[in-house]
């Protein structure tokens, strides 16, 4: 992947938190999960809240899904997801994770 793809690459990313933490009204994280996969997260005191495409990847706009996880505190012991869901746009993901925030 030649630099200047990797740097828009960046740039959609950093677009995307940004609407992402507007939309769900906390401040989401960038990381890199392993294997050129990455996501967004979001940590409480009980929980991991992960935002990917679908395919393990940060979704860089509206034209991929928003897979939205919700894993116990510690996934290393627990790594099956809580709650997992599949949105089509930003407003319902954030919509979906107040939901889980909630509980």
């Amino acid at each position: 992947m030649s630099t200047k793809t990797i740097t828009n690459y960046h740039k959609s990313v950093n677009e995307m938190i940004q609407q992402i933490n507007k939309a769900t009204g906390v401040e989401w994280t960038y990381m890199e999960t392993g294997g050129g996969c990455d996501c967004l997260e979001y940590v409480t005191e009980n929980n991991i809240y992960i935002i990917t495409d679908g395919q393990a990847s940060v979704p860089v706009n509206e034209a991929n899904e928003f897979g939205l996880g919700m894993y116990h505190q510690d996934m290393y012991s627990h790594p099956e997801p809580i709650a997992e869901f599949y949105t089509t746009t930003i407003a319902e993901c954030a919509a979906k994770f107040r939901e889980l925030l909630a509980q």
